[in-house]
């Protein structure tokens, strides 16, 4: 399974900014590692991993509860 989503900065620092992740999502694992492919903003031409940890699955309701840990290099442009 594929999976994209986009890390949306709304306060602080980098608010306004967002980081892409796109990759590979081996469901049948618990902890899961994807590609930063870039971002917006401050994140323009970032790369890096994200990992996420399932810390809830309700099958049934078909929902869950994720932890993400991600790891980003920027260049700082400003």
């Amino acid at each position: 399974m594929a999976m994209s989503f986009n890390f949306v900065f709304t306060a602080g620092e980098f608010n306004g900014s967002t980081l892409c992740v796109l990759g590979r999502n081996p469901i049948e694992k618990s902890d899961r590692e994807l590609p930063v492919v870039g971002g917006t903003g401050a994140f323009r031409m970032a790369r890096g991993f994200s990992i996420s940890i399932i810390i809830f699955y309700d099958p049934a309701q078909n929902y869950a509860v994720l932890e993400f840990i991600v790891y980003v290099s920027y260049i700082e442009a400003f």
